[in-house]
């Protein structure tokens, strides 16, 4: 019995070990130095930059703020994230347990567990898992509630799945994939007035979110996931119609598959083992699917860590296939699942984790003189290069030259939109002798950067020549003297 009792913590601890594993080693990311800059400014400029900026994600942000205040370095900022992916793990087997029984629990979470992108999203200071979390918890919920009917198990429904799309956009799509695998119920399982009356919790706790992305002006801060291969293609497929015309469309096409879904489900609704499966596939499928609808109707958003998410029914799945083939059918699939799972972590924790800003900043201090000036580009680059350039000497010597804004424990100037003006560049660096050029995420996918050739453009202007660059992980930094 006590054994019994343990199982739970089985995936937690396994989580916890693979989260807690080289922790500190990699240095922020820029969006990691996005969460840290948010949760270190006063509340007041905090919720303003949530309302209109950060709204996405805005949850995560707000419990770091409060956990955190964004001190303690790379361990104190991550530390969360793998709390979240332990907690997960519990309660994804909590679920599995409940649709499939406790060798599926087991298997399926311990494989959620040691999956190299939730471990790599558990050791980053970001909202993914957070959201993986909440998603997992109103799934859980949604079963109980529809195994054990009762108003306070609904109603926690209603607050986990507001709270997963707080924590992440994509995770509000969640819900539709739950009412959908009701069709596999027979009419007198599903609780439809609990059903209905969680729904409508949902929908209005959703309504300050609704009124915050009305605010927002951010609404362009994910354009650049339109320039790889699938937002390529989705932009040059859109293109083909009038807007109006493919609303339309797919908003028929939805509708239609919708129809077509509950129409086929529910033949399965007299088979008692068909609604864990048809949930798993519902869960997988269909916000997928409208995420890709999002795509066509206003952005793609084809980022793999955008559909982690949607990630947990896989390792479901995978344990029972593992668990009903025959045994050597199983030894197959698991010395595949087991090869895969190694080389992902094996790539994770041995390379670096986004541009090596800790490294480039340390360089810098080292070599460079009293007077001399850092230029940014992209200038949001500028946040993770300051978390660790601020604790050296040469901060106090070494300044910033556009946009001139001194050294800050929080440079939340740069989460948003800077300009790059060529002429305000050349004034600006009229006042030095030597530049020292941060480069990275510039000429994405290819792409013409204005910002980019102004920079380069006002450094030839005021007679700047190039004597050094020295690469690093997924950035440059090059020295101009005149």
């Amino acid at each position: 019995m006590l054994a019994r009792r343990a199982l739970p913590f089985v995936p937690a601890a396994v989580a916890l070990a693979a989260g807690l594993a080289g922790l500190g080693s990699k240095g922020f990311t820029t969006d990691e130095a996005v969460s840290v800059t948010l949760a270190r400014l006063p509340w007041h400029p905090f919720g303003d930059l949530i309302v209109h900026r950060e709204t996405n994600g805005s949850l995560y942000f707000t419990a770091l703020h409060l956990f955190t205040g964004g001190n303690g370095g790379e361990w104190a900022a991550r530390t969360p994230s793998v709390l979240y992916a332990a907690a997960a793990a519990l309660v994804f087997f909590l679920l599995l347990r409940r649709l499939f029984g406790p060798r599926v629990a087991l298997v399926g979470s311990v494989l959620f567990a040691l999956d190299p992108l939730q471990v790599e999203y558990s050791q980053t200071a970001r909202e993914y898992v957070l959201a993986v979390l909440l998603v997992v918890v109103s799934t859980y919920l949604f079963v109980r509630g529809v195994q054990e009917p009762s108003a306070l198990v609904w109603a926690a429904y209603a607050l986990a799945a507001a709270a997963a799309a707080y924590a992440f956009l994509l995770a509000a799509a969640l819900p539709v994939a739950h009412l959908l695998s009701l069709a596999a119920l027979p009419r007198r399982q599903a609780p439809s007035r609990f059903v209905a009356f969680a729904l409508a919790g949902f929908c209005l706790l959703l309504l300050p979110l609704a009124v915050m992305l009305a605010l927002t002006d951010a609404s362009g801060g994910v354009s650049w996931a339109s320039g790889n291969l699938p937002g390529r293609v989705v932009v040059s497929l859109r293109g083909q119609l009038p807007r109006t015309v493919l609303a339309v469309l797919l908003l028929v096409l939805t509708a239609a598959l919708a129809v077509l879904w509950w129409r086929v489900v529910s033949r399965f609704a007299s088979n008692e083992r068909a609604w864990p499966r048809v949930l798993v596939a519902a869960w997988l499928l269909v916000p997928s699917y409208l995420v890709t609808v999002a795509a066509f109707a206003w952005q793609p958003l084809f980022i793999l860590r955008y559909f982690l998410v949607f990630a947990p029914p896989l390792f479901a799945a995978l344990a029972a296939l593992v668990l009903r083939v025959r045994p050597a059918a199983a030894a197959a699939v698991a010395a595949a699942a087991a090869a895969g799972f190694a080389l992902g972590l094996a790539h994770w924790y041995g390379g670096a984790a986004g541009a090596d800003y800790r490294g480039a900043s340390r360089d810098v201090s080292r070599t460079a003189r009293d007077g001399d000036g850092v230029l940014f580009y992209a200038p949001y680059v500028r946040m993770p290069f300051e978390l660790y350039f601020l604790d050296t000497a040469r901060s106090h010597e070494v300044r910033p030259v556009f946009p001139p804004v001194p050294w800050s424990r929080a440079p939340a100037r740069f989460i948003q939109f800077v300009p790059m003006p060529q002429r305000a560049i050349s004034a600006a660096l009229a006042r030095f002798r030597r530049i020292w050029l941060v480069l990275a995420q510039y000429r994405l996918y290819g792409r013409a950067d204005p910002g980019y050739d102004h920079i380069v453009s006002a450094l030839r202007g005021q007679g700047f020549g190039l004597v050094q660059e020295r690469s690093y992980v997924g950035l440059t930094v090059r020295r101009y003297k005149r």
